[in-house]
């Protein structure tokens, strides 16, 4: 693949030039002492010719294009306020009143962007497996859509932990049905260039990815890729990211999204598999420790193998997670039973050394206290926008048993809700989340202890 770099050029030539800046930002180029100086002289604002991403031009259209090739889509947007911008402007371009089926793992960006967009949710039936959601069940999904008319079905494909759905089976009954495919890729940027796993280009119509969760992107970097299936919705989400994205966009960002495609064409990612093979190995070999396959749960259809999931027998995984940070070693996520690693190609091998030292000396002996799990839900439409835009009163989360969501409530990270908006809280949500806290997971939606209660009715 032939790469350019058009935008980062522009800025480095203008960075080069030494201009008088009369215009934003206020540093105007020059360094301050601010831990983000090496930045400052490429950090512009829209000048005559560095284009506008909401209107894209020159030299931002010509960079969308080549992450456009890269991904395999047929346009591609780039986005400065993650991959949650992309998600909200997918829906709202659907529009009010459209219908969306949504699988009970998506992000709670996902609930956002339905209570805004005035767009109906129909949540797939919940399927838990070690106390997590599972993901989407292709014959879940194909049951729903020959029951129901829908406009969008919106999947998590790979989830946190790496795992892969049967994409092909569920695009299939999405096309079948005249809906389009809206797939969270947030944590599968690298596939479009290490092909671990399926790639959603094959079948997805719309798909986001952030590029600083896999790929050597600065935070908040991420693209929302469109395939030619789903041409027709293009104008309506540039209007709407005009509505959910920064009107001051940052170059630095935008540069930093071009950049990681290019780095990431380079990378040998084969080498990093089989690195990655390797730890693997060394890992399983740890008493008490090893890295699951996930056979046990019927869904996966496939897994992608550079996440790296640690799975516990003798410890939990909130306080391995203490012990691994007390060894200088960080994951990007723990829940009851297991710790989750993001890797890359651009680790250093002395990195994997340390993390095999910490989880050696891991204590044994002890096992954490079972959590139960929510109790599954049956499919029911769900209003969020009226739950999530009416009144609400704060009360305390052991208190809410019987009182009607108004936010979701869910642990984060991974960011699923164990409680919609317009869903009303039951025994076994409050224990669970009780439990999870008592473990040291963050709750999101969950303020001082309290959660938001819907104070009126709410009509489905």
């Amino acid at each position: 693949m032939s790469l350019t770099a058009p935008l980062q050029s522009m800025l480095a030539q203008y960075a080069d030039a030494a201009s008088a800046r009369f215009h934003m930002p206020g540093h105007k180029g020059r360094a301050c002492g601010s831990p983000a100086d090496a930045a400052l002289p490429i950090d512009i604002t829209e000048l005559s010719f560095s284009d506008d991403l909401h209107d894209p031009q020159c030299v931002l259209a010509e960079a969308e294009r080549s992450i456009a090739r890269a991904f395999g889509a047929y346009r591609s947007f780039i986005l400065v306020n993650g991959s949650t911008a992309g998600v909200l402007a997918a829906l709202l371009a659907f529009g009010d009143g459209a219908r969306v089926l949504m699988a009970r793992d998506c992000h709670r960006s996902f609930v956002s962007g339905l209570a805004l967009s005035g767009a109906q949710c129909v949540p797939l039936s919940s399927r838990w497996t070690n106390g997590e959601h599972a993901p989407a069940c292709a014959n879940d999904v194909a049951e729903a859509l020959a029951s129901e008319r829908f406009d969008a079905v919106a999947l998590t494909y790979p989830d946190y932990y790496g795992r892969c759905f049967d994409i092909a089976r569920v695009a299939d009954a999405v096309r079948r049905s005249n809906a389009l495919l809206l797939i969270d890729c947030a944590h599968g940027a690298h596939n479009a260039f290490s092909h671990c796993f399926t790639s959603p280009a094959q079948y997805a119509d719309i798909w986001v990815t952030s590029l600083h969760k896999t790929l050597p992107a600065l935070s908040q970097c991420a693209v929302l890729n469109v395939s030619h299936t789903a041409a027709r919705l293009c104008g309506g989400i540039q209007a709407a990211l005009r509505m959910v994205q920064t009107s001051s966009p940052s170059y630095v960002l935008m540069a930093s999204c071009e950049h990681a495609v290019n780095c990431a064409s380079a990378l040998d990612w084969n080498a990093h598999l089989e690195r990655i093979r390797s730890v693997i190995r060394r890992i399983n070999a740890i008493d008490g420790i090893f890295v699951p396959d996930f056979s046990d749960t019927p869904s996966v259809c496939e897994r992608d193998p550079l996440r790296l999931c640690v799975r516990l027998e003798e410890c939990d995984g909130f306080s391995a997670m203490r012990l691994l940070e007390q060894r200088n070693v960080y994951v990007e996520m723990a829940d009851a039973n297991t710790l989750v690693l993001i890797t890359s190609p651009l680790d250093p091998d002395e990195w994997y050394d340390m993390l095999l030292r910490a989880l050696a000396e891991l204590p044994r002996g002890a096992h954490a206290a079972p959590i139960p799990p929510p109790p599954a839900r049956r499919s029911s439409s769900l209003n969020f926008r009226s739950a999530m835009l009416s009144r609400s009163a704060s009360v305390p989360l052991e208190d809410a048993v019987g009182r009607t969501a108004a936010q979701p409530v869910g642990a984060y990270p991974p960011g699923n809700a164990v409680v919609l908006p317009s869903e009303v809280f039951m025994r076994e949500d409050i224990e669970y989340l009780l439990r999870l806290r008592e473990l040291g997971c963050a709750l999101f939606g969950v303020d001082d202890g309290k959660v938001a209660c819907v104070e009126a009715r709410i009509d489905i």
